[in-house]
């Protein structure tokens, strides 16, 4: 991917609102907004997965002749959202104002075979599944997490007019904060497909910082959590049963601390960041340095430590194996921990977070070449999935029914 750095510091001068915004998505590597009217698309061939597999793709699709790798009109014409689940479409809509579906990558949220978009305009936030409206408020916002449960449409958005934040159920406001940091979203993997919210002991959770303190929030109802250093050193927390653990900076490293473990990462790096990841019967820390990322166990399988060479690393969990997604020396590069590759490739864009998934413990990924003749396609087990459309692939979520 050479010339990256050029392309992002030209990108990142933009607001950070949905009708201008790029994706906000992995550590600013980005893309322009895209926004033009559909052509006709080829379907592509995905073969015939096992009847216990469904395959569910998002795709932008922008019209004939236009470059949406250059995107020169910053996305002042229309674009549309395609829905593909194995080899069939479900569904074609219009994004933009007049819509209030999303198009830029992170504003995509798969689950449970249901796309999910925001969309922030001018005058408030929208919210939409399989292209319908769900609910919209009048807030500008940009959602940190969204999970389904009961019915209900949890989400909490980073206020984008202002500072704080705010914790919805189906639009209507259950805690709002005017200062305050939410850990996690959806450019983390440790957090998955709901971002910064999540269910532990059947309440919808999610933990935040202010200026002096931590807190965690269950259902709304917030409590502080004492720390052992300045609520600003602390990287990420999260509620793991009845306990809570949080990383922190600690001398030149990071330490882990919760009910009966204080874990510090090894030293020898300088850990850019850090996130919690639940994981099997225990609970992990992922961390990222410029030369390269580590997970380490501090529950469960204790002292187990996975080493992945090269920085900006995305670390994901399977059903027992790690994968990590980042870029080497240009290249779009999946491996397994000690540095095993099993993908790369140059000239490659890595839209969001959302471009690799796992099902059991293997791996899915979306590749949108920078090449304006090349494809984007699925890979999977070192198989190409082409989609011959004028446009790029944004999301992916594979089920296996029952879960293995």
């Amino acid at each position: 991917m050479k010339g990256l750095p050029l392309l992002v510091a030209g990108l990142l001068i933009l607001p950070s609102c949905e009708k201008y915004t790029l994706s906000r998505v992995y550590r600013a590597e980005v893309l322009t907004n895209y926004r033009n009217h559909a052509r006709d698309t080829v379907q592509p061939d995905l073969g015939r997965p096992a009847a216990d597999t469904s395959v569910y793709v998002v795709a932008v699709i922008v019209p004939a002749g236009y470059d949406w790798r250059k995107d020169a009109s910053y996305g002042s014409s229309g674009c549309s959202v395609q829905l593909w689940k194995n080899n069939k479409l479900q569904f074609t809509t219009s994004a933009g104002d007049d819509t209030g579906v999303g198009y830029s990558p992170d504003s995509h949220h798969l689950c449970g075979g249901h796309l999910y978009t925001e969309y922030c305009s001018s005058v408030g936030t929208t919210i939409c599944c399989d292209g319908k409206e769900l609910l919209s408020y009048g807030q500008r916002e940009q959602l940190k997490g969204l999970l389904v449960k009961d019915g209900n449409i949890y989400t909490v958005g980073r206020s984008i007019d202002g500072k704080g934040f705010c914790f919805r159920r189906d639009g209507v406001p259950l805690l709002k904060q005017d200062s305050g940091e939410v850990f996690g979203d959806f450019s983390n993997p440790s957090y998955g497909r709901n971002g910064a919210l999540y269910e532990n002991l059947g309440a919808v959770c999610f933990s935040f910082r202010n200026a002096t303190s931590c807190y965690i929030v269950r259902d709304g109802e917030m409590k502080d959590v004492p720390t052992v250093s300045s609520a600003a050193r602390v990287r990420d927390m999260r509620i793991f049963g009845q306990g809570v653990y949080y990383v922190s900076d600690y001398n030149m490293s990071m330490m882990v601390s919760g009910p009966g473990v204080s874990f510090v990462l090894p030293s020898g790096s300088r850990w850019l960041t850090a996130s919690l990841m639940p994981h099997g019967d225990g609970i992990w820390v992922c961390a990222d340095s410029a030369t390269g990322s580590v997970c380490c166990s501090i529950g469960g399988q204790r002292d187990r430590r996975l080493d992945f060479p090269g920085g900006m690393n995305l670390i994901y969990g399977g059903l027992s194996e790690f994968y990590s997604l980042g870029y080497d020396g240009g290249d779009l590069r999946i491996s397994m921990p000690g540095g095993k590759v099993i993908f790369s490739r140059d000239s490659t864009f890595l839209l969001s977070a959302s471009a690799l998934t796992l099902a059991g413990d293997e791996a899915f990924a979306l590749i949108n070449p920078k090449e304006t003749d090349a494809a984007p396609y699925v890979w999977h087990e070192g198989k190409e999935t082409r989609f011959e459309l004028n446009g790029y692939l944004t999301a992916i979520e594979v089920e296996i029914s029952p879960p293995r």
